[in-house]
């Protein structure tokens, strides 16, 4: 059984005007038996 890639939106700081994500959502995701996947932070869907 393959493990399931699962989507996570970052954090925006905008002061220092960069993504970031607190490592425990990745873990959680790796610990659940999934694939975490930072996606992009985007305007281009709205």
């Amino acid at each position: 059984m393959t493990k399931p890639l699962i989507g996570i939106l970052p954090l925006y700081d905008t002061e220092k005007e960069s993504y970031w994500m607190l490592p425990g959502y990745m873990q959680g995701i790796e610990d659940a038996g999934g694939i975490p996947v930072m996606l992009p932070l985007t305007t281009l869907l709205r």
